[in-house]
Formats: C-alpha cells, sequence, structure tokens
C-alpha cells in the first residue's frame, strides 16, 4: 500500500516550499505564528445596575479577597481582607483602607489611596510594602471599580500594577503588562458576613 501524506503535513510542505523560493528560512514560518504582542485583557461590560454595599468575594490560585462596601453619605467605603494561597500571608484593612502587619516577623503595610467615589465608580491606587534590612518587596497599583452585569458584580480594572523587589542594593522591577482585570461577585447585601463564611 503506497505511502499518504496527510493533508495538513502536505500544507506545511508547500509552505516551506514557497518559502525556500522565496529566501525565507522555514524555521521563520514556525516563529511567526508565535503572538508577538501581550494577550488582550477582557474587561466585563459597565452597567452601573444595583447599588455598592454588600459583600464580594474574588479568588484564584494564587490569593483570596474578601471585599466589604458601604456608602457613607453617598460615599463608598471599602474593607478588604487578603489570603495568600502560596504563603502565610495575610491582613485585613480597616475602613479607611490601611492594614498593618507581620510576614515572617517583618513589619508590612498597604494603604489604599483613593482619587474619587461616586455612586458609579471608584477610582484609587494601593502601596504595599514588605520591608526588611536586606529585602525588600514593594506593590503599586492603580484601578478603577464599577459594577457589571445585574450589579452582582464589582469589577476592578486595573490601569498599572507593578512589583519591585529589593535584594541588598539592587531592585528589580516587574510590571503586569496588561494590566489584569478582576471580577468580585457580590455574595451578599449584608455587610457583617464573617470571613469564615464567605463562598470561595
Amino acid at each position: 500500500m503506497p505511502f499518504r501524506v496527510p493533508p495538513a503535513a502536505r500544507v506545511f510542505l508547500w509552505l516551506a516550499a514557497s518559502c525556500s523560493l522565496l529566501g525565507i528560512a522555514p524555521a521563520t514560518l514556525a516563529q511567526s505564528t508565535v503572538p508577538d504582542r501581550p494577550p488582550t485583557v477582557l474587561v466585563p461590560d459597565e452597567t452601573g445596575a444595583g447599588v455598592w454595599d454588600g459583600t464580594y468575594v474574588f479568588s484564584c490560585r494564587d490569593f483570596r479577597i474578601g471585599l466589604w462596601i458601604r456608602s457613607k453619605n453617598a460615599i463608598p467605603e471599602m474593607k478588604m481582607r487578603y489570603q495568600s494561597l502560596q504563603s502565610p500571608e495575610t491582613f485585613e484593612t480597616d475602613w479607611n483602607g490601611k492594614a498593618t502587619y507581620y510576614l515572617s516577623g517583618q513589619p508590612a503595610t498597604f494603604e489604599i489611596t483613593y482619587k474619587s467615589r461616586d455612586a458609579k465608580h471608584i477610582q484609587a491606587s494601593w502601596h504595599w510594602e514588605v520591608e526588611s534590612v536586606s529585602r525588600g518587596r514593594v506593590d503599586d497599583a492603580e484601578f478603577t471599580i464599577f459594577r457589571s452585569g445585574y450589579g452582582r458584580s464589582a469589577v476592578f480594572k486595573f490601569d498599572k500594577m507593578e512589583q519591585q523587589v529589593r535584594s541588598q542594593q539592587t531592585v528589580r522591577r516587574f510590571p503586569t503588562v496588561p494590566p489584569p482585570s478582576w471580577t468580585f461577585a457580590k455574595v451578599s447585601k449584608r455587610l457583617d458576613v464573617l470571613w469564615e463564611e464567605l463562598p470561595f
């Protein structure tokens, strides 16, 4: 029985032959299929439905976040609890978005600074710092929060996210490109939901 070349292989052989005639190496053909740009981040549409007040959760393979948002004089305030799934790092902010804690005996701080807040949007940044004599880590982010779907989602759309890692006197910067988007699910209209009750 004669050997038959599969259709896909015939197409590649034809392309390789064409590249040879044009002076293009087959390896270049293979490399040209690799994207040369970062992947596009899909961001849910803003709807503005519902209200801020309630309890939200977000979870991925690296960490979990519980988020409580309340409106005070029509201005939203946030309290956040973070738990790493890769290390023993965890903290909880107050209603001003500030937290002080210790990681492996070293002091650490997390602080949210608001730029603007209203019934539809929260624009803010955070500064997250863990320092010791010989090592340090600084995370900076700028983001906008808005509601999506039927008001059961709060979307963190990051405009900038960067981590700086210091070892002795050497500082390395690791920007996240493109900046991510996190979608928090609203799990309750209540603000007194305990961390242990959150459905991660």
